[in-house]
């Protein structure tokens, strides 16, 4: 019954439409950050090996310290590309306050009122 649950909750995931909006904030972190983050083949297949090598039923001590490293260089990467969200974010939000006071501007302009 658990099993039919889960496929019953992915089915019903599948099959809904998604209605989602741009957001250029998070577009941009996707293509700044997200590259750094992702392997290509070849180093997956040796960073495999560093973790678990062929052959030993344990991790040796380098192993984990390769891991920690790792996590950390990845840490230190997902940060940078927070930084670098937050500061598309603000620019974002700048720049929609500039077009808002412009609008008013207009806006005003248009009904014959000063500013």
């Amino acid at each position: 019954q658990a099993y039919a649950r889960v496929l019953e909750d992915v089915r019903f995931y599948q099959q809904s439409a998604y209605n989602l909006a741009p957001c250029l904030p998070l577009e941009l972190y996707l293509e700044c950050a997200v590259p750094q983050l992702l392997l290509d083949e070849d180093e997956q297949y040796e960073r495999s090996l560093q973790l678990e090598p062929r052959g030993e039923d344990e991790l040796p001590a380098a192993c984990v310290a390769a891991a920690a490293e790792e996590a950390a260089r990845r840490d230190s990467a997902r940060k940078a590309g927070m930084r670098r969200l937050e500061e598309a974010a603000d620019q974002l939000a700048a720049s929609c306050r500039e077009h808002a006071i412009a609008r008013r501007e207009r806006e005003a302009s248009a009904a014959g009122l000063e500013v």
